[in-house]
């Protein structure tokens, strides 16, 4: 779990980096991959290995959202997200907001609070 939750606070960092320079569209794939890097650790806790990123929410909701307590506010945000990143993908011309994009970071950063919670309950309990 440890390498994932490294790979996701340098995303998180990217993402503040972009911001911090206005590169909105790079800070929501940055945003985006730290949550699919949580999503895969979660995964890969039970057994579950994601090789396609882009299968891992798949994998997320039908695996962790469906069987755990993930709270809610976390559940909406990554299909925001999800849904977000594929308007990046098609919408050559998006913009997006300051403000949205920095609630982006805050959510992204509250998931992996959760993550971190999570791993640390996995192994005092080993």
């Amino acid at each position: 779990m440890k390498n994932y939750i490294l790979r996701a606070e340098d995303e998180i960092e990217s993402a503040k980096y972009l911001y911090q320079n206005d590169f909105y569209r790079g800070t929501l794939n940055h945003c985006y991959y730290a949550c699919t890097w949580l999503m895969r650790g979660l995964l890969a806790e039970r057994g579950i290995v994601i090789k396609m990123l882009d299968s891992a929410f798949s994998f997320f909701e039908e695996y962790i959202i469906k069987s755990e307590p993930v709270p809610n506010s976390i559940q909406q945000f990554i299909k925001m997200l999800v849904q977000e990143y594929q308007v990046l993908q098609k919408d050559i011309a998006g913009d997006f907001m300051a403000d949205e994009i920095l609630s982006y970071i805050e959510k992204t950063e509250d998931f992996l609070y959760f993550v971190k919670d999570q791993a640390d309950l996995a192994e005092r309990s080993n």
